[in-house]
């Protein structure tokens, strides 16, 4: 019975105090990752930006966003070290004015192949990743900004540019590029 009573004991203690510990989503902890951390949205800011938005630009264009949250994503560093996010995920459409798809939405279910993904969120401010690896490593960082009324965001893009090789179709001079000046996005 005393063995029983001792075992029930180490097994509670290694549950409780194995676990990762979960740290809200923008800590100062993100910069001493520990291994296997969980970083979670504590305060729902993502709630905030998930959701189709759409915006006009070059007076004939229309650029449209969705954003979806995934929860507790693995993220796994070559060297093998590991945490859990939660992130927005996100694609993106491009019409012209007569509604003809100039770039395509691309599939939100496999985060491996998306475009866009979080890499920073705040309660004003969210910051996305932006890799295109079908258009010769097309990158760039979008950031989405709040405006006063929640049903709107302030983009802006930055360009990092493309990697272009012989077997690259694209050069600077062809390839769309997402808007890199501010546009205003409407919830839909």
């Amino acid at each position: 019975m005393k063995t029983k009573i001792i075992l029930i004991l180490v097994v509670i203690y290694n549950y409780t105090y194995s676990q990762s510990p979960v740290v809200s989503l923008n800590s100062i902890h993100l910069s001493h990752n520990q291994n296997n951390d969980y970083h979670k949205d504590l305060d729902d800011v993502l709630i905030g930006y998930e959701g189709t938005w759409k915006g006009n630009f070059d007076t004939n264009k229309t650029l449209t966003i969705v954003l979806q949250k995934f929860v507790q994503h693995l993220v796994v560093y070559p060297s093998g070290s590991s945490y859990y996010e939660d992130l927005l995920s996100g694609k993106f459409e491009i019409r012209d004015v007569n509604g003809n798809v100039i770039v395509p939405f691309t599939s939100l279910s496999d985060l491996e192949n998306t475009k866009l993904q979080s890499s920073y969120c705040s309660s004003t401010e969210l910051n996305l990743t932006y890799i295109d690896l079908a258009r010769c490593d097309l990158s760039g960082t979008i950031i989405l900004q709040k405006s006063q009324n929640n049903n709107q965001l302030n983009y802006f893009y930055s360009p990092n540019g493309y990697i272009g090789d012989g077997g690259c179709p694209y050069t600077s001079s062809n390839i769309l590029q997402l808007p890199n000046y501010p546009i205003q996005l409407i919830k839909q």
